[in-house]
């Protein structure tokens, strides 16, 4: 051990084992920029409903552009370096690189294997892309008008959505006409009818070829609401039929569950 220490101090520039940074550079490829929104060219609206209210959602379809970037990875390390390139303490160092080796050489050694890689990311423009994007509407001014004529006002939140309420003096089902800056879309609804209201629609449409002027109809309602048996104090049984089709399904509230039901409707012949 101590001749190969003398041969090192005999043949380096210095007489200690130092720490040094390597820089090594590696080309990572290129990554693209968050978009930059431009100038908006149109607005497309989406249209949905419930039974209880009626949606759109716009979109913004604008003039938008993004860098290109160039990637490079510059990652540094630490590595011992021997010598000390001084010429004042060569002559020197012959004596005391047997000592000064040894001891410089733990120092470094506890250094390197303490320190970890660094990697920087550097970034270097190579072009820039327009291409056409889309976006949320938010805030857009928007009109719904309903059946009745009413029209409602609103705007967008910020995820370019507005939700309007079927006003309760709006007929069941029906069109609405959704207007905006230079855009127009319609969307058709259909809440839900009270039994009651489900009861006479059937009757009515359901009579066009039958001849009476009124016609009570009872219905056994259990305790999930819905109906078990149906009577009617006029028609054949094509009507009953009719009407027992049309009102399947339908849910009575509570208050009627487990009763008899006896709804007398005006039906006067044509």
């Amino acid at each position: 051990m101590t001749r190969s220490l003398w041969l090192i101090s005999l043949i380096c520039t210095g007489c200690v084992v130092l720490p040094t940074t390597k820089t090594k550079t590696r080309y990572a490829g290129t990554e693209q920029t968050a978009l930059t929104y431009g100038k908006v060219k149109a607005v497309t609206l989406q249209t949905a409903a419930s039974r209880k209210d009626v949606r759109v959602r716009a979109t913004s379809t604008r003039e938008c552009q993004r860098q290109i970037l160039a990637v490079t990875e510059l990652t540094k390390s630490k590595h011992a370096k021997l010598g000390v390139d001084d010429p004042r303490g060569r002559v020197l160092g012959v004596f005391f690189a047997p000592i000064t080796i040894p001891i410089s050489a733990i120092i470094t050694g506890l250094v390197v294997a303490t320190s970890d890689d660094s990697t920087t990311r550097v970034t270097t423009p190579v072009r820039t892309e327009a291409i056409e994007c889309t976006s949320e509407a938010a805030g857009l001014a928007l009109e719904l008008e309903f059946p009745s004529g009413h029209v409602q006002r609103g705007k967008t939140d910020a995820n370019g959505v507005l939700a309007v309420a079927i006003p309760r003096d709006e007929p069941y089902s029906g069109n609405v006409v959704v207007r905006g800056d230079n855009v127009t879309a319609q969307v058709q609804y259909e809440q839900a009818r009270p039994p009651i209201t489900v009861a006479r629609d059937a009757i009515e449409a359901c009579r066009a070829q039958q001849q009476f002027a009124a016609v009570t109809l009872k219905l056994t309602v259990n305790e999930r609401g819905l109906v078990t048996r149906m009577w009617l104090s006029a028609g054949d049984d094509k009507l009953h039929a009719c009407v027992a089709a049309r009102i399947a399904g339908i849910v009575f509230p509570n208050t009627l569950r487990s009763t008899t039901v006896v709804l007398p409707f005006e039906a006067p012949s044509t």
